[in-house]
């Protein structure tokens, strides 16, 4: 089995047994050849196997690289050859150099082909929770798929109305790929379609079903796999992987390692259409809502419009407005519309409780008092009416009002003035008054609880 020699300067050589299709060297952990020397970089060189000759090849730009002293970026290496990776040299036997090593067998490799893509999946479970969106998702997913594999190029395809459509295409150096469509053979595409199998090509061009095919002849393709993504038995799209410049550098370890990401690809796509809907679904409800809003107030029964309509031709209308329903019906929504489409708008919207106001307060409530008016009171305070001034006064709850009040409210009204409680000047009041009551305000004045004036007063509409 090939191998490297690395020849430290210190202590004995160390060996690393060359099993892959793909081969990678560098200090990083992930590598093949892993060589802790500050002097490599990250990724610095790969050895690629084609099934017939063994190619190192630069991955970092700006690693340098030399085989037998001569500088290369690429190139062809046999046994005996001297390796020399920034300061690191390695011998490169075609022979299984090392001493007391146990051979990879078919099993061991297909193990650490397993452990790999699971390392990256976990890589890639990290990267997950630190991306945003979905696109920036569906790269990371892609970048992990061709690193794990040793592919050179990656799409994720999306089927649209049955067609597909390349959503990210991606290559060895995690960019984009221009004219992603061009890459792809469809005659695979649609294999996987149709039986919804992942599927690998060792050979595409000598391969027994798609050697004839016209996209494989044209695209001289070599190694492809390809997986489906699957999500509750719908068939969102397919993840395509290949490099064509090594054959037979898929197996099938490395379909179970792309058929692992096609599952976290499918979760990642379901619950991106599920999100998509559910925004769908919300925009449309928010634009029906919108459609049957009254400012506050939400709704489109015909006794709920004609409300509506009587709100629109007295809002404008200077007057006084008595609201009456159940309580709990929105008497104080409508309220606060007759404000928000009056020429009031400006102005404050000062609601009264008038159930809620003890009877020895609610004069001093509603009109203010001086210092010394009553015990307690030791500082003159403006009362509702004052505060309401220029804008609109809701008096809720009016029927619970007492008779001797209701007298200085219909003066107010009238007369567009109020006395402070303990006062004899009169303050002149701009306000609209709006009243609300979930009582018969007719049958109290039959039995003289609301007086008959006053309700008049309010009741102008």
């Amino acid at each position: 089995m090939p191998s490297l020699k690395w020849i430290k300067a210190e202590g004995r050589p160390q060996i690393f047994v060359v099993y892959k299709k793909i081969t990678s060297i560098g200090r990083g952990q992930g590598n093949d050849v892993c060589v802790p020397d500050s002097g490599l970089a990250e990724y610095h060189a790969q050895i690629v196997f084609d099934g017939k000759d063994f190619a190192l090849s630069e991955v970092d730009r700006k690693g340098e690289l030399r085989i037998n002293g001569k500088k290369k970026r690429r190139g062809k290496i046999i046994h005996g050859d001297r390796i020399t990776v920034g300061p690191v040299e390695l011998q490169f036997s075609i022979f299984d150099e090392t001493s007391g090593f146990d051979n990879h067998g078919d099993a061991d490799q297909d193990l650490e082909a397993e452990l790999a893509g699971l390392r990256k999946l976990h890589e890639f479970s990290e990267r997950l929770m630190r991306s945003s969106t979905l696109d920036e998702q569906l790269a990371a997913l892609m970048d992990a798929i061709i690193d794990v594999t040793h592919a050179k190029k990656g799409f994720l395809i999306l089927l649209q109305d049955g067609a597909p459509q390349v959503t990210v295409a991606r290559n060895l150096k995690q960019q984009d790929l221009p004219d992603a469509i061009a890459h792809l053979s469809d005659s695979i595409l649609q294999r996987v379609i149709q039986s919804r199998k992942a599927l690998v090509v060792s050979d595409a061009l000598h391969d027994t079903f798609f050697s004839g095919a016209e996209s494989v002849m044209n695209l001289q393709l070599a190694s492809v796999m390809c997986a489906p993504l699957i999500a509750q038995g719908q068939l969102l799209g397919l993840l395509y992987v290949g490099n064509d410049d090594v054959r037979s550098l898929f197996e099938e370890s490395s379909l179970d390692v792309l058929t692992i990401f096609a599952g976290q690809a499918s979760l990642i796509l379901q619950n991106a259409l599920l999100l998509d809907q559910l925004k769908t679904d919300r925009d449309a409800l928010a634009e029906q809502l919108e459609e049957k809003r009254f400012g506050d107030i939400i709704g489109s029964c015909t006794p709920l419009l004609d409300v509506f309509h009587k709100v629109e031709k007295v809002a404008t209308a200077n007057i006084n407005v008595l609201i009456t329903g159940e309580t709990g019906t929105g008497k104080e929504l409508i309220a606060r519309e007759l404000h928000r489409r009056s020429g009031r708008v400006d102005g404050p919207f000062v609601v009264v409780n008038c159930g809620a106001i003890p009877e020895n307060l609610m004069e001093s409530e509603l009109f203010g008092h001086v210092r010394g008016a009553f015990t307690g009171a030791v500082a003159t305070r403006n009362g509702r009416f004052q505060a309401a001034s220029g804008g609109t006064l809701f008096l809720d709850e009016i029927g619970e009002m007492p008779v001797a009040l209701q007298v200085k409210l219909l003066r107010a009204l009238q007369e567009r003035v109020v006395v402070k409680v303990g006062d004899t000047k009169s303050e002149h009041v701009d306000i609209r008054v709006v009243a609300a009551t979930n009582r018969d305000l007719e049958a109290e004045i039959q039995r003289g609880g609301f007086r008959e004036d006053l309700f008049y007063r309010l009741n102008v509409v």
